[in-house]
């Protein structure tokens, strides 16, 4: 009730027939006023019923980015993540073609999807964020070697054997 009750009338609250004194949750609440008065001398004040809702909030992920990665082939696992802080309650996981996503190891190109989950029912899901992790092929590196070899024709046969592993 907004304003100022008469003298000696008093309001309190209920809810399906319980004592109501708020809401915190998600919900729908139809809520009794009922009014008494300590005046014999005036007729019964009616009780009124409203709707009190409380919406789903929206978590604050303006923090968090998930965003595309490139790098060149080195053997070791590479991975994708979110930056950021996550809100209290919510975790994430990585899925590639809707399976679980730990990391790739070969060159290729992979779309890396971040499923957020939050414990919080008072708040509404987080859309997922997509990105791609692009691993380039790498060059072998044979600088070092000298791929000239001269000899003088003598009517044999030549080769040429490289006695380093380049690999």
């Amino acid at each position: 009730v907004v304003g100022t009750l008469p003298e000696g009338v008093s309001v309190n609250y209920t809810l399906n027939g319980e004592a109501f004194t708020g809401a915190t949750n998600v919900g729908t609440y139809e809520v009794v006023a009922n009014f008494s008065s300590t005046n014999a001398n005036y007729n019964a004040i009616p009780s009124k019923t409203a709707t009190l809702k409380i919406a789903s909030a929206d978590y604050d992920v303006s923090g968090i980015t998930f965003t595309d990665k490139t790098v060149t082939y080195t053997g070791s696992n590479q991975t994708l993540e979110v930056v950021g802080t996550l809100p209290e309650g919510v975790s994430v996981n990585y899925t590639l073609n809707g399976e679980a996503f730990t990391g790739a190891v070969n060159a290729g190109t992979y779309e890396v999807v971040a499923n957020f989950t939050g414990s919080n029912p008072n708040y509404n899901a987080i859309p997922s964020k997509a990105a791609t992790l692009t691993i380039n092929k790498a060059t072998f590196d044979v600088s070092e070697f000298d791929f000239e070899q001269h000899v003088v024709f003598d009517g044999k046969e030549h080769t040429y054997v490289i006695s380093k592993d380049i690999l």
